[in-house]
């Protein structure tokens, strides 16, 4: 996904862009924070001989974004599915006296919040948090 935008300051190598939302902003959520006149603020990685009141062109990665959304969204309620789904078997073959629907409840829940915590600690890597920050290719 390709953005146009302006620089409006440049602080410790991180430059603050302000951009007209487009079509594509609801999928994204990257711009969240909505100026005054519809703008949308983004902090992106200044480079080299980038000034304040310059015009920019914006890439953000749209394969990275879907890989992401899928991750936090589609994954955790899969891993919730399939522990829910699996429970009541597994409390069965343990030997433990719980209900079959609290099994589930229970499993599903710990598998949900495994999940969460396995992309928590996944988005933690900085290699991972470079391929999805969006980053400027053109500017003059």
């Amino acid at each position: 996904m390709i953005e146009k935008g302006k620089v409006v300051s440049i602080r410790e190598g991180r430059a603050l862009v302000m951009l007209a939302p487009s079509e594509k902003c609801a999928e994204c959520g990257l711009c969240s924070r909505v100026r005054p006149g519809g703008k949308m603020s983004l902090e992106v990685e200044a480079v080299e001989g980038l000034q304040s009141g310059q015009g920019v062109t914006i890439e953000i990665d749209s394969r990275q974004m879907l890989k992401g959304g899928w991750m936090v969204f589609i994954l955790p309620l899969i891993a919730f599915i399939v522990g829910a789904a699996a429970a009541p078997e597994l409390v069965r073959a343990v030997g433990i006296p719980i209900p079959g629907d609290l099994a589930s409840i229970l499993v599903g829940g710990v598998l949900l919040g495994l999940t969460f915590l396995v992309i928590y600690l996944r988005s933690r890597n900085s290699k991972r948090q470079k391929k999805l920050a969006p980053r400027i290719v053109d500017f003059g």
